[in-house]
């Protein structure tokens, strides 16, 4: 697959997608507009106005257009919004744990890398383990302001990352840095969490953008706190080579403080290891030295992300370490969905032990259970389902979560419609955008809540009878009234012939002479819509000749079709054996086709086509028919048409 974005101009853009597989989806986004074609070897692209932002919970709708090639036909999808993929949402992941539960010795397991051990420093002492946050039987680790803790994590969690840990301290001190100090002072993007002389949070993030966020309240009273350190980035608008960071302090689940940043693309990683606790000196720029002393308190369960975690979470990890709940159901479901958009919610939780067994209760019928509530509601959903409720039970005990799901119509309104060659074709309706099934072939399509214009009339049949000269027309759909215009100057002038509200009209007989002819569709309270004109070339002549038929060999029959011939009101087919002279009238009708039942010795074409591919072919007993056609007219019958033949080597 191949895909394009680009800008057309400051306002416009054009997203284009290439497939090379058969029976796949092929599908490339922008900011704005995913499209989706799927079929076999098709493309298609789309051009647009960037809409204006607005304030509103919902994408915007705008109308765009594009070509498409599809061979075989295609399904052609639009969604409105910014793309998700269920790929970008699998990279979220849980980069380092380190539980503290190992009770004794000098060793801490990171239980995502346990064959990376930290260690715990203490020059003087043995570590001190004590009683763990939360339920069960967990140990925490005890630092001294002499002891610190190499974790020997050195990952870079610049970009989209949270830390979150537990402390207990009566002090203040160091409690966590990840550093490089290079010439007496912290290397670009180093961070420090400390609680301060008065017992407050602060992180500090040192560099080019240095910051400080600190807490307002106190947590150095001896009990346990949450710490997490959130940081959201993404691409500063406006600025293709700066990052938005959005950097947030939460303790015990409540914002301490936010600070806004930008960081260059191209900035060196820092490439530092983490550690616990201990003592810090750096020089200021007064050449003094900085010295951040080391904390004496307890830490547990450390845990860093490579996304940003929510405060929803957070809260969970609170209440379950505080123990005010054994089980903390912390994934957040999605309440509103629009019908025919794909809903799935899969449960995250903390707490509850080794052995956590889930229930879900009210589960709406367009949904099912499959590790995860998953489905994709229709219009009869629409409304607010009953609360569904998920229970967790666990050796600690449960834990409930209770949430409704919001049913809303389509995003895009029945007014907007596909057009496909200024045609309006069937369009479906469902989520955050719109869908059709494209016709074979190559072509324009366009989203528009403009009406299509209205399909022009064609002729097509015209007979000359005694009588006069009958027009059989296709119509323009609404529309009843038709007139049927002559001109004999090539165009310049026409004038009304005939004038009725049927499909197949007759003409009073016109002099000999050459005519162009056309069919206006009258609607009402609207202009005239045009046919194309035709040519009609009266004499006291039969017709012309006809082009030859086409034929198909089967086996025991033939059948034939041919053009329709402007003027004839008959056609006669005639057939012959091969290497005979007389021809034998076989059909006489107004018919553009014929099936010859009575050619019972016809023979269907060979596999191998073609004089040269079959001339081994054994003929012995295959009857040869040709055929040829003739077209009349009230001035008799024309000459026989060219002749054609069911040899089964000649396809």
């Amino acid at each position: 697959m191949t895909g394009l974005i680009r800008d057309l101009d400051n306002s416009s853009k054009e997203i284009a997608v290439i497939g090379n597989h058969q029976s796949k989806r092929h599908r490339i986004a922008s900011e704005h507009l995913t499209l989706d074609i799927e079929g076999n070897l098709v493309s298609a692209s789309a051009r647009y106005k960037v809409p204006k932002e607005k304030s509103t919970r919902d994408p915007i709708i705008f109308p765009t257009s594009g070509r498409y090639n599809a061979p075989d036909g295609a399904t052609l999808r639009i969604k409105f919004g910014k793309p998700f993929t269920v790929k970008e949402k699998s990279k979220n992941r849980l980069l380092a744990f380190w539980k503290f539960d190992e009770g004794k010795g000098t060793e801490v397991t990171n239980i995502k890398a346990p064959d990376q051990k930290g260690k715990v420093f203490d020059k003087n002492n043995e570590p001190l383990w004590t009683k763990g946050v939360g339920f069960g039987n967990g140990t925490s680790v005890s630092l001294r302001k002499e002891s610190h803790i190499n974790t020997l994590f050195d990952q870079d969690i610049n970009g989209n990352n949270s830390i979150a840990l537990w402390v207990k301290t009566k002090g203040h001190g160091l409690l966590l840095n990840k550093t490089k100090i290079e010439n007496g002072k912290f290397a670009n993007h180093s961070r420090t969490i400390q609680v301060t002389e008065e017992g407050k949070i602060r992180a500090t993030y040192y560099g080019n953008d240095k910051f400080v966020i600190e807490s307002t309240e106190a947590i150095n009273d001896d009990h346990w706190h949450h710490i997490a350190w959130v940081n959201e980035e993404e691409y500063d608008e406006g600025i293709s080579e700066e990052l938005g960071n959005k950097h947030t302090l939460f303790v015990d689940s409540k914002i301490a403080g936010t600070k806004l940043t930008n960081r260059s693309i191209n900035e060196k990683l820092l490439n530092a290891q983490l550690k616990l606790g201990g003592q810090i000196t750096t020089k200021g720029t007064d050449g003094k030295n900085n010295t951040i002393t080391g904390l004496n308190g307890s830490i547990d369960n450390l845990r860093i992300y490579n996304f940003p975690i929510t405060q929803k979470q957070i809260h969970g990890f609170t209440m379950v370490g505080l123990m005010r709940s054994p089980l903390a159901i912390t994934s957040e479901p999605q309440k509103m969905i629009r019908v025919g958009q794909g809903f799935e919610y899969a449960i995250e939780y903390t707490g509850g032990g080794p052995f956590v067994r889930f229930t879900f209760n009210n589960v709406p019928k367009w949904a099912k259970i499959e590790g995860r509530i998953i489905g994709t509601p229709t219009l009869k959903d629409l409304g607010l389902s009953k609360p569904i409720t998920i229970v967790g039970m666990s050796p600690w005990g449960p834990g409930q979560q209770r949430f409704s799901v919001s049913v809303q119509p389509p995003l895009v309104k029945r007014d907007w419609k596909i057009q496909v060659n200024g045609r309006s074709i069937l369009t479906r309706y469902n989520g955050l955008g719109v869908e059709a099934t494209l016709p074979p072939g190559t072509g324009n399509w366009k989203l528009t809540k403009d009406k299509a214009p209205l399909r022009p009339p064609l002729i097509l049949k015209v007979e000359n009878l005694k009588s006069g000269i009958s027009v059989q027309i296709r119509g323009t759909p609404g529309v009843t009234k038709y007139s049927i215009e002559s001109s004999k100057d090539g165009g310049k002038v026409w004038s009304s012939v005939s004038k009725s509200t049927g499909l197949k009209q007759v003409i009073l007989p016109l002099k000999n002479g050459n005519y162009l002819l056309r069919v206006s569709a009258l609607p009402t309270a609207a202009r005239p819509i045009l046919s194309e004109p035709i040519e009609l070339n009266l004499s006291e002549d039969p017709p012309e000749t006809p082009e030859r038929p086409e034929v198909t060999p089967l086996k025991g029959s033939v059948r034939l079709k041919w053009e329709t011939q402007i003027g004839a009101n008959e056609y006669k087919v005639y057939r012959r054996e091969k290497g005979k002279q007389n021809w034998t009238s076989i059909y006489s009708g107004r018919s553009q086709g014929f099936v010859d039942k009575n050619a019972k010795a016809a023979t269907a074409k060979f596999s191998n086509s073609g004089y040269k591919a079959g001339a081994g072919s054994d003929m012995n007993g295959i009857v040869i028919y040709e055929y040829c056609i003739t077209a009349s007219d009230k001035n008799g019958e024309s000459p026989k048409s060219g002749i054609t033949n069911t040899d089964p080597r000649n396809w």
